[in-house]
């Protein structure tokens, strides 16, 4: 895929987002610069992102949010509000020990942890 100030764009609204945006929150944030962009643009732009491994995706029940951070880290899920938030995790123990006790090399571990947030208690 060539470049384009559209796509350098979505890549950017997600990385720079703590919010773990979906496709709509991006068009929304995009949209405001670039007024004529459509979603369909910003949903073929994500899928290659994340097929790409430039952005992960994570599914959350019935759709996706993108997340910029691809240093390895587990995410905390509020049940009430929906908000994720990345908290830092060293897999590196987990790893060894699925391949010594499972004989399983994992490429990638990843958590989420759903519960309530400090706002919903």
């Amino acid at each position: 895929m060539r470049y384009s100030r559209q796509r350098e764009l979505i890549y950017r609204t997600v990385k720079r987002s703590k919010m773990h945006p979906d496709a709509n929150l991006v068009y929304e944030q995009v949209k405001k610069i670039v007024p004529k962009i459509s979603l369909g643009t910003v949903y073929r732009n994500l899928n290659y992102f994340s097929k790409n491994g430039l952005i992960k995706s994570i599914v959350d029940g019935s759709k996706t949010r993108y997340d910029g951070n691809l240093d390895p880290h587990y995410h905390l899920q509020c049940d009430t509000c929906g908000v994720i938030k990345d908290i830092k995790a060293n897999d590196i123990n987990l790893r060894f020990q699925l391949n010594d006790k499972y004989d399983f090399k994992a490429s990638n571990i990843e958590f989420t942890i759903r519960g309530k947030c400090n706002k919903h208690k």
